[in-house]
């Protein structure tokens, strides 16, 4: 890919030379070249992979999470790994702020504490819970033509306690196409960043400490 006349692979320390004569927005340009290449486009093959004997969608899942996870620290300046998760959900996949729906968290302790968003759920739950055991550790995922009178929204209210507690339910290929949106909505929040503002602070910071460090190979 050419950047400002000069080529780039993608791959930090193979471009590390020239990564280092480009400014903001070539930076911004930059990476958005490599999450296509190695996030983007393999993402979209995997799910492209779904049959009867080849269950695709908890490897999406956690891929996406783990995606989040990285965009909400280029994007998001101050907070932990959860504040910022829920922030970037929250702020770029608008379903999960606007939702309204009860959820209880079994792992909260006293009633007051706990997960009890949709974001905060997609965190702790699926993000985390794929992470540590290969399983969503509470509510879960199901096709829209599974579930009767489901409404607008990829975001649902499921019913697993032995109380009637609930967990928050995704529908995952209407969640994929969301997702890629604000995966779009975020790369261009990027892009068109003011000076000083918090996202590009965000950003720079992360990109400094990350991408310019490598100044060699190996790979990726």
């Amino acid at each position: 890919m050419l950047i400002n006349g000069l080529d780039f692979s993608g791959f930090p320390g193979r471009d590390y030379t020239n990564l280092q004569m480009l400014d903001y927005p070539g930076h911004v340009a930059w990476f958005r070249y490599r999450f296509n290449l190695v996030f983007l486009t393999p993402f979209r093959r995997l799910v492209e992979l779904e049959s009867p004997d080849c269950y695709v969608w908890l490897c999406v899942l956690e891929l996406a999470g783990a995606a989040i996870q990285a965009l909400a620290n280029l994007a998001i300046g101050r907070g932990s790994d959860h504040a910022k998760f829920t922030k970037l959900l929250n702020n770029y996949l608008p379903t999960f702020a606007h939702v309204q729906i009860v959820l209880d968290d079994l792992r909260g302790g006293r009633p007051n504490e706990g997960a009890r968003t949709p974001a905060d759920h997609f965190y702790k739950f699926f993000r985390s819970g794929l992470a540590h055991s290969f399983c969503i550790d509470w509510g879960g995922i199901q096709h829209r033509e599974e579930i009767p009178n489901l409404g607008p929204e990829y975001l649902f209210q499921t019913t697993q306690g032995a109380g009637g507690e609930h967990g928050l339910g995704i529908v995952p290929r209407e969640f994929v196409r969301d997702f890629e949106a604000g995966c779009e909505r975020i790369l261009n929040a990027f892009e068109i960043a003011g000076p000083e503002t918090e996202i590009r602070e965000a950003f720079e910071r992360a990109f400094t400490r990350v991408f310019l460090r490598k100044v060699r190979q190996p790979l990726p």
